[in-house]
């Protein structure tokens, strides 16, 4: 319900409006003292984990195998010399 509501919001990134959900739909289950830190902990494990997991990822694809590409590249024009 989250996930959808976050698709129709006006906000860049449903900045605000992700967090103001959680808080509405789980506010009855939870303390009051303890929802600030849940709210917090549920959008760093949806959404900050995966970022960083793709930063890992999107590193190695693009540098790494350019530097493989290139190394390459050499060794092909090594062989044609």
């Amino acid at each position: 319900v989250v996930t959808l509501i976050m698709y129709f919001s006006i906000t860049p990134g449903a900045t605000g409006i992700a967090e103001g959900g959680f808080v509405i739909m789980f506010a009855r289950f939870v303390d009051q003292a303890d929802i600030v830190s849940l709210t917090f902990g549920w959008r760093f494990f949806t959404v900050y984990i995966g970022m960083i997991i793709g930063l890992f990822i999107f590193y190695k694809e693009i540098f790494l195998n350019n530097k493989i590409e290139n190394q390459t590249e050499k060794v092909k024009l090594n062989k044609a010399l």
